[in-house]
């Protein structure tokens, strides 16, 4: 049987369940498959990231041998799988979900070096999008983009009434929500002021984070419904007319993804990732980023406009269909087939 170390400064805990749930996804994927996975992770994000960086870095050194590496993200986790790869011989694949290379890697000199030192000696680089490959290109490297997946068989199409009546949401009237962390980055505070200048939306946003408190305060009207189990997301997302991601910066655009995967139109930002996930007028609406009064009347005119939410909805899930978890699995395993490991 194989044995694979996954290494990652994301993955989800009892303090932070929705971190790096797409990690913990690639990691269940890999053991269904018959691979012994070891995952090497931070069992808390009460620490600083050095401390918790240190700790897996000793973790490794307890851990048994392994045939394979895969590091989540390139920096700082592809520091620590490279010091595997060192230990065990044994390849290394690490995969550049976005902050990693575009922020982390550039905060100092030394964390340039390192990164760039990861990314040249990794087996592969693989980056979720065609913008962050941009930015490992930068690191002196060339990756393969390979998104990280959706599971289409959780993520489908459902009833919007049976969605709602679950979820305790009105049965009639515009549901606009919002997926992820309320952050600044995120542009959750975009998406509450936009929903709330319109008195006939409701606004949900499913998540929490750092605006928490202001947009309670400001946008009293806005329903926050927190961090949600990861399986509840889908009935989230069938139960909405459209979801909003007005990301200042968005490496991929996951919550797109997913809410496209369930036949619901997406307004997004024209940033990063997401131009290469929203198609303006074919699966939804894109507007430039942190342009508040465009993204209000996207807002307005897509909740007045059910031909409109309608079309995109049928053009949503085959336009993912790239992210299918069963097209990502082929490709990671293929990799790794080149290298002589055998995970599929």
């Amino acid at each position: 049987m194989t044995r694979v170390l996954v290494v990652s400064s994301l993955y989800p805990t009892a303090d932070r369940p929705e971190v790096g749930v797409f990690v913990a996804r690639r990691v269940e994927r890999l053991r269904h498959s018959q691979v012994d996975v070891e995952v090497l992770a931070a069992d808390s994000y009460q620490h600083g990231a050095v401390r918790r960086h240190v700790e897996m870095a000793l973790g490794c050194i307890r851990s048994n041998q392994f045939d394979a590496i895969e590091a989540h993200v390139l920096f700082p986790a592809g520091l620590v799988g490279l010091l595997a790869h060192a230990r065990y011989r044994a390849p290394l694949i690490v995969y550049a979900h976005g902050a990693d290379v575009r922020d982390s890697a550039w905060r100092s000199p030394v964390h340039t070096i390192l990164a760039k030192t990861v990314a040249r000696r990794a087996a592969f680089v693989v980056a979720n999008s065609n913008a962050t490959a941009r930015q490992v290109r930068r690191l002196g490297a060339v990756a393969t983009v390979i998104p990280p997946g959706v599971d289409f068989t959780c993520f489908r199409e459902g009833s919007k009434a049976d969605a709602r009546a679950r979820l305790g949401l009105p049965v009639d009237g515009i549901i606009a929500l919002f997926v992820g962390a309320t952050s600044q980055r995120k542009g959750a505070d975009q998406f509450a002021m936009a929903v709330s200048a319109i008195p006939e939306i409701l606004g949900v946003i499913v998540g929490a984070g750092e605006l928490d408190m202001v947009i309670a305060r400001k946008w009293p009207t806005v329903k926050q419904a927190g961090v949600q189990d990861p399986d509840r997301v889908p009935m989230w997302m069938q139960a909405s007319d459209f979801v909003v991601v007005p990301s200042r910066a968005e490496p991929l655009g996951l919550a797109a993804v997913e809410a496209l995967a369930t036949g619901t139109p997406v307004i997004a930002s024209a940033v990063d990732g997401l131009l290469e996930v929203v198609n303006d007028g074919v699966n939804g609406r894109v507007v430039p980023p942190s342009d508040l009064h465009a993204l209000t009347e996207a807002v307005r005119e897509l909740s007045k406009d059910p031909l409109e939410r309608d079309r995109y909805a049928r053009a949503a899930r085959s336009s993912v269909k790239r992210h299918d978890r069963r097209v990502v699995d082929d490709e990671m395993a293929t990799l790794w087939e080149r290298l002589g490991v055998e995970t599929h």
